[in-house]
């Protein structure tokens, strides 16, 4: 711009001034808008040119021009077309898994493909492009090929991995679902990789709040604590919680992890909710990230809670084998070293029937490896330690099965040699005296008897594992001992008499009825004294009917009945409040 002569007037300089103006303000947003658009690294500011168009417009009245878009034509062919490969090829690996899928449900018994899929758990989206397609049961995406799946209007590869998700949901609910297999011992298995990659596809708050809730940074939070974090209301935390599990629920990665997590807690006999899971993830699987554990845990405990609601049933959180530890200590006290297929036969026959009924094929020696509490010794071989076990209270298991098992090693013998025998099983803090042993003997006889003289042996081979364990450690001849005394042996008969109730009961349902003489000889050498077949009958005459011709036979409308091995009645409420049996259900 040229210099303007002081006596000019403010207009004649305006005017000398015009004609340096090349654009004018609209004009020059309408350039700067085609320039931005010609770089991708100014796409944003070419967006917000329309904004700014737009105000002048307003502001000015003038009519600003439209920015003229560079074309691109032969670019854009180019990107679409390897689009399309990539999302034809992501729709024949979809397409392929849902028909695995289907046929794996078939193969379990469930026939999915007559279903509609308005009825299984979809998505509002999904269920409307499917809807819109003219697809209504499964059937009719069974077999679709991937070519036809592209041009289907709003199809995406996820909405097959989500229908997939659905079939597999569906399947658990019918109850045909057949437990998967974790994945073989390697070092290199990520147990939770395909969680992990769902987990990171989260939107940002909800990936967050999962995180924190569930415990995978480094401890649960409470909701008011992850609301003051993300800086919302409570309301909004619960709202992220709930669409973040439905998220996780919808894809089929998450369902495979849960089942495969479910199928190891099975194979150990650990419970969802016990605080070792991750530990034992992290030893069989290296290569996991076992932080997110307690997130698989928490899936699994509110996909069971979805299931129970479709049901109508109660919700059924395995709780794990009850005791496991105990009768671990208990058998390796009475037996000493074991094999780990020796201490596999004693655990499982230990176990209660519902016990050995959900966890049939218990690894035993696996998870006395990862969780002890037992010892190692080569690769076979289980044995206590030579010291108190940390965090549990083990001196009475040890010392009173060391005493049984020291019984059934010699047959009879005097107070002085079996002290010996089992101060030699008890590491040194645990050593008793000859005064203990002499209290148990005599104050047990529902487990000792005596033979002659000064010596004592078992009053029944059948002694079972967890028989007479307390949780606490008193000395012998004390009063509570000697008042709970007959209390033990009545828990002992009623858990005696109630196995052999099972016995004699499955044998009548394949026998038909039959004289009492069989039953006896059926049941003999199985125990004796207090638990004869007589008193087992007379126990339970809910189950059995004792014809006047010593006939006995089941109850016509309890024949499917089984008597409860645990009803203790009243037994145990009358014991001390210190008290507890390992036995004694909650």
């Amino acid at each position: 711009m040229r210099d303007v002569a002081p006596d000019a007037s403010p207009s004649a300089a305006d005017s000398d001034s015009r004609p340096f103006l090349t654009l004018s303000l609209p004009d020059l947003v309408t350039e700067l808008a085609t320039v931005a658009q010609r770089e991708p690294l100014f796409a944003r500011a070419a967006a917000l040119s329309v904004d700014l168009r737009t105000e002048l417009v307003r502001l000015s009245g003038e009519n600003v021009p439209a920015p003229k878009r560079r074309r691109t034509a032969p670019r854009q062919t180019v990107r679409t077309a390897r689009a399309t490969a990539r999302l034809l090829k992501a729709f024949e690996v979809e397409c392929e898994a849902l028909g695995t899928t289907l046929q794996q449900v078939r193969d379990e018994g469930s026939v999915m493909t007559s279903q509609q899929l308005s009825d299984l758990r979809l998505g509002e989206r999904t269920r409307k492009v499917f809807q819109e397609a003219g697809l209504i049961h499964v059937q009719d995406l069974a077999s679709l090929p991937a070519d036809r799946a592209v041009t289907i209007p709003q199809l995406t590869p996820a909405s097959l991995s989500e229908l997939r998700a659905a079939i597999m949901f569906a399947a658990e609910i019918a109850g045909t679902h057949r437990q998967q297999l974790p994945p073989t011992l390697t070092q290199d298995i990520d147990l939770f990789a395909g969680l992990v990659q769902g987990m990171n596809q989260l939107p940002a708050h909800e990936r967050e709040t999962v995180a924190l809730r569930t415990g995978v940074v480094d401890r649960v939070h409470a909701i008011e604590e992850v609301a003051l974090v993300l800086g919302c209301p409570v309301e909004e935390v619960v709202q992220f919680e709930r669409h973040a599990l439905e998220l996780l629920l919808s894809q089929p990665a998450s369902l495979e992890t849960c089942w495969r997590l479910e199928a190891m807690c099975i194979q150990l006999g650990l419970g969802w909710e016990d605080e070792r899971v991750p530990t034992v993830v992290a030893s069989l699987y290296p290569a996991t990230q076992a932080t997110y554990t307690r997130l698989v845990l928490w899936l699994m405990r509110e996909k069971a809670k979805l299931v129970a609601r479709v049901n109508g049933g109660p919700v059924v959180v395995p709780q794990g084998v009850a005791h496991f530890e105990e009768m671990v200590v208990a058998a390796l006290g009475r037996y000493g070293q074991l094999s780990k297929d020796s201490l596999t036969t004693h655990v499982r026959a230990a176990l209660p029937p519902d016990d050995r009924e959900a966890y049939a094929d218990i690894e035993v020696s696996e998870r006395v490896r990862i969780l002890g509490p037992a010892v190692q010794i080569g690769d076979d071989t289980f044995r206590l330690p030579d010291a108190p076990i940390p965090g549990f209270e083990d001196r009475h298991i040890r010392a009173l099965n060391g005493l049984i098992g020291a019984l059934q090693k010699l047959g009879s013998a005097r107070i002085a040699a079996l002290t010996t025998e089992v101060n030699r099983r008890l590491p040194r803090q645990y050593k008793v005296k000859e005064e203990y042993v002499r209290t148990w003997l005599t104050q047990h006889p529902e487990l000792f008897t005596q033979s002659e003289a000064d010596r004592f042996k078992l009053a029944t081979l059948d002694v079972d594992i967890l028989c007479g364990i307390t949780s606490s450690w008193l000395p012998a001849g004390s009063p509570t001992v000697a008042a709970n005394a007959p209390q033990l042996g009545a828990v002992f008969v009623q858990r005696l008499r109630g196995r052999l109730a099972k016995d004699v009961a499955e044998f009548l349902r394949r026998e038909g009825p039959q004289p009492i003489g069989r039953i006896r000889s059926h049941l003999y050498g199985r125990s004796v004294g207090l638990a004869s077949a007589d008193s087992v009958i007379a126990a339970y005459p809910h189950l059995f009917v004792r014809e006047p011709d010593s006939t006995v036979r089941l109850r016509p409308d309890d024949e499917t009945a089984e008597p409860d091995l645990y009803e203790l009645g009243n037994l145990l409420e009358t014991t001390t409040s210190h008290h507890r049996y390992f036995w004694q259900r909650s």
